[in-house]
């Protein structure tokens, strides 16, 4: 499972509306969804490991199912 080593909580900006979101770490899995109060939107949590693999970079993107029906 892809977790970060750090015990504190990712604070991340919503892609939508910039808000500061707190994920707990037992949310931390590369694909997990988070939805954001402050806008009602749904985002997605995505990591990328930068140089080989020992460096975990979380972003929050926008959910690319928030335009379906």
């Amino acid at each position: 499972m892809d977790t970060p080593q750090a015990r504190t909580p990712l604070i991340l900006p919503c892609p939508y509306c910039g808000a500061e979101l707190h994920i707990e770490e037992a949310d931390w899995r590369d694909g997990a969804g988070v939805h954001c109060a402050h806008c009602n939107n749904d985002a997605v949590l995505q990591c990328e490991w930068i140089g080989h693999g020992s460096h975990p970079r979380w972003e929050l993107v926008e959910d690319g199912d928030a335009d379906e029906p």
